[in-house]
C-alpha cells in the first residue's frame, strides 16, 4: 500500500522550496516544526509523485501525466495530416509503414490530434 503524504507537509514544503532553501535546510527546517520528514520524500512532493499515489491510497481516479507521446511530435502530426487531406489517402497501414510508427498512433493522431473522422475505404 502507498505512503499517505499529509497535506500540511506538502504545503510546507512548497514554501520553503519557494524561499530558496535546499533539501537539507528544509528537512531540517520541517523537523523543527515537528514534521518527520526525509528528503526522498521531498523529491516525492516537487515531482508530483505524490498526487498519484494519493489518488490510490484514496481510492480515486489517478490523474493522467500531461505529456505527450514521443511517437506523436508536431513533425509526425503535420505529415499525415498531408497524406490524409489527399484526394485518395493512403491506407493506415501504409501509412504505418511510410512513417515507421504502430498503427495506433496513426489512429491516435488522426482521431485525437486532426480531430478528423477515420473512414473505410470502398471499391
Amino acid at each position: 500500500m502507498p505512503k499517505l503524504y499529509y497535506p500540511d507537509r506538502k504545503s510546507t514544503v512548497k514554501v520553503f522550496s519557494k524561499a530558496g532553501n535546499s533539501g537539507r535546510v528544509t528537512v531540517e527546517g520541517l523537523k523543527v516544526m515537528g514534521h518527520a520528514v526525509k528528503t526522498g520524500e521531498l523529491k516525492c512532493i516537487f515531482t508530483g509523485i505524490s498526487t498519484r499515489k494519493q489518488a490510490a491510497v484514496k481510492n480515486m481516479p489517478v490523474p493522467r501525466k500531461l505529456r505527450p507521446r514521443p511517437a506523436r511530435s508536431n513533425k509526425l502530426v503535420q505529415r499525415i495530416d498531408l497524406l490524409t487531406s489527399k484526394k485518395n489517402p493512403p491506407s493506415q497501414n501504409q501509412m504505418t509503414k511510410h512513417l515507421r510508427v504502430s498503427p495506433s498512433t496513426i489512429q491516435r493522431v488522426i482521431i485525437k490530434d486532426l480531430d478528423k473522422v477515420k473512414g473505410l475505404k470502398t471499391r
